[in-house]
């Protein structure tokens, strides 16, 4: 030491060195102090250093250090500590929570953690006795790897987890890779100053998510999925997230609309998700193109439960929706109202009947408007449909408007009411057929009963045939599940004309009888009953077999006819029989040879229609005596039909 007394009295040059046991350091406030088993400490006429290995902050275990003052013996003189050790990450955890720093619990990170970090700070601070909070000045950085934080914002957990904190007065940064919420992500907090923080959840692909998101949806989703959610705001109240999620390479499967999407195929899934109070409360921006399926809307929530969604745009496979509305009330009970271009029932339905039992907690009441609508057993519908859901009395429902077998064939003003009893979808109800009331009654899944008053008119409503005039009918018709417009039918008609029949008539003036010629030139011949089994696929008109009889003659057909290249083939007999029966009653010889009275019979014709529709070639043989015609004419025998 040096001291200059010519002079005022100041120490020219000082140099002090010793090695000091067992101390201690408080640096700020309430802050725990540092405990220093042994240190170096050397004091210049400049500053004061004092260097220490093996400290212990709280219960941090510093691996070295260094405490610095200057100037020193001046009022102006700052302390700045520098620190570098390992520690579990809970006990670093705790100190950095600490109320005079406060530095992670008002971002919602708790204490709870397990692992070993690394940490370098630095703390600076004016050298007096009262420190205000912008005096101390800090930063700390720390990381480690394999850790795990059990209490995250957003009620997060990361676990097997390589962890960087960087924080200062200014400043705050944690970034991590690992997993969070066993989802493999890659997660990032940023904070200035006096703003709020913000978050970034890179979601990396893996099955894991694609199996929560398949978990959450309740929905079949296999492979495995990306995402990115990012909030700009972060308040822990109110905020906004931005959620994009990724499922190109997922494979999902939903047979209630019949949906499917292979791996490979575009899926992306984006939304607003706002937080109030810190409740998720609405989803709005959602949007979405998964396949062949894409969706725009927005949800509503109410204590996290569902509220309300109203969506502009469904599209669907079999669906085109311009507007959705669901609805839960007081009661709990959804309200549904859809407008649509079409819509596709079909798989849902059924879908849902096979699996009512799962839908037991619904109650739905619904107002579904739509040009077309694909219902099961390949009906084709347009108008509304008004109806409900309950787990007491199932689902029950009224079709009002048009229902379309094919392209050509329609019911006009429907009025069909629809009940799913154990499993079974059950209609009834009326409708009009080319002006005429029918009735229309379900008997099985893809079987209907249509009967009317006007045999005629309803036929040629439904494209069957324009040559029956009157009488009245009931068709058993099962429609294709693919495709409606092809069906089978049992068509059986009672007291009708044959009118307008020009095959007919050359098939009788060919034959000479005279008789029924008239007969069907001037008001048709009449028939007493009629049978019919037909197909009608692709445009090809399939008579498995037509039967009828009447006063004036007996007739039997069967072959086809494809519309589509203008031919036919029908193989037919024909016998006069009844009319000639009732002609010579009064002579009793004939009248025993047509009924079988003396084992005979009469003369039968059996003939063939080939080539085009409107003039096909007749060919026509007459059969052998045959006992007891009038009792077995339509299980006659044609030794030619091959």
């Amino acid at each position: 030491m040096i001291i200059d007394f010519i002079k005022t009295p100041k120490v020219k040059n000082l140099q002090l060195n010793w090695l000091h046991k067992d101390s201690k350091i408080s640096f700020y406030k309430n802050l725990p102090a540092l405990i220093l088993p042994e240190a170096r400490i050397n004091i210049n006429r400049d500053q004061m250093v004092i260097d220490f290995k093996e400290a212990s902050l709280a219960r941090l275990a510093i691996g070295e250090g260094k405490l610095n003052i200057s100037p020193i013996f001046n009022r102006m003189a700052k302390a700045s500590l520098k620190l570098r050790g390992q520690s579990d990450l809970q006990d670093a955890l705790k100190f950095l929570n600490h109320k005079d720093l406060n530095l992670i619990s008002k971002y919602r990170i708790g204490t709870n953690g397990v692992g070993k970090i690394f940490f370098e700070s630095n703390f600076t601070w004016p050298i007096k006795p009262a420190i205000k909070r912008d005096e101390f000045l800090w930063n700390v950085n720390a990381n480690g790897n394999e850790l795990v934080l059990s209490s995250l914002p957003l009620n997060l957990r990361a676990t097997e987890s390589k962890i960087k904190i960087s924080a200062s007065n200014q400043s705050f940064k944690l970034l991590s890779e690992g997993k969070l919420n066993n989802i493999e992500t890659k997660f990032k907090i940023d904070k200035l100053q006096n703003t709020n923080p913000s978050v970034k959840i890179n979601l990396i692909e893996s099955r894991e998510l694609a199996k929560y998101i398949s978990n959450i949806t309740g929905q079949k989703i296999d492979g495995s999925a990306s995402g990115l959610i990012e909030i700009n705001d972060l308040d822990f109240s109110n905020f906004i997230s931005k959620v994009v999620i990724d499922l190109d390479n997922t494979r999902i499967n939903l047979p209630q609309i019949n949906f499917s999407k292979e791996l490979g195929i575009k899926g992306l899934v984006k939304g607003d998700f706002i937080f109030e109070s810190g409740l998720l409360t609405k989803i709005s921006n959602f949007q979405g193109e998964v396949g062949k399926a894409s969706f725009d809307g927005k949800l509503e929530l109410k204590n996290s439960f569902f509220k309300e969604a109203k969506f502009n745009y469904i599209s669907l496979p079999g669906s085109l929706i311009s507007r959705l509305h669901i609805v839960k009330d007081e009661n709990k009970r959804l309200i549904l109202e859809i407008d649509s271009e079409k819509i596709n029932f079909d798989n849902y339905i059924t879908y849902f009947s096979d699996n009512i039992q799962d839908a037991n907690e619904l109650n739905v009441l619904f107002k579904i408007n739509s040009e077309k609508f694909l219902l099961p057993g390949g009906i084709v519908s347009s108008g509304e449909i008004n109806g409900n859901y309950g787990s007491e009395n199932g689902l029950e429902s009224i079709l009002k408007g048009t229902v379309y077998l094919g392209q050509e064939i329609a019911i006009n003003d429907a009025n069909i009411s629809t009940k799913l009893i154990k499993k079974q979808i059950v209609f009834s109800g009326t409708g009009l057929i080319n002006e005429i009331p029918i009735s229309i009654n379900s008997e099985d899944k893809n079987v209907f009963i249509i009967s009317g008053d006007n045999a005629g008119k309803i036929l040629r409503g439904l494209k069957i045939t324009d040559l029956v005039e009157g009488g009245s009918i009931v068709i058993s018709v099962k429609l294709d599940e693919q495709n409606s417009g092809n069906y089978s039918a049992l068509i059986d008609v009672s007291k009708f004309n044959v009118v307008n029949a020009p095959i007919l008539v050359r098939l009788i003036s060919t034959l000479s009888l005279t008789g029924l010629l008239n007969l069907l030139e001037e008001q048709g011949i009449y028939f007493a009953k009629g049978v019919a089994e037909i197909d009608n696929f692709d445009n090809k008109f399939n008579i498995r077999s037509i039967e009828a009889i009447g006063e004036a003659m007996a007739i039997t057909l069967d072959g086809w006819v494809d519309k589509k290249n203008d031919f036919l083939q029908i193989y037919g007999t024909m016998a006069p029989a009844t009319l000639l029966n009732k002609l010579l009653e009064p002579v009793p010889v004939l009248s025993e040879l047509l009924t079988g009275g003396d084992k005979a019979g009469i003369v039968l014709t059996e003939f063939r229609l080939d080539g085009n529709i409107s003039k096909p070639s007749i060919s026509f043989r007459p059969l052998s005596s045959a006992p007891g015609l009038l009792r077995d004419v339509f299980n006659i025998f044609r030794s030619d039909k091959e």
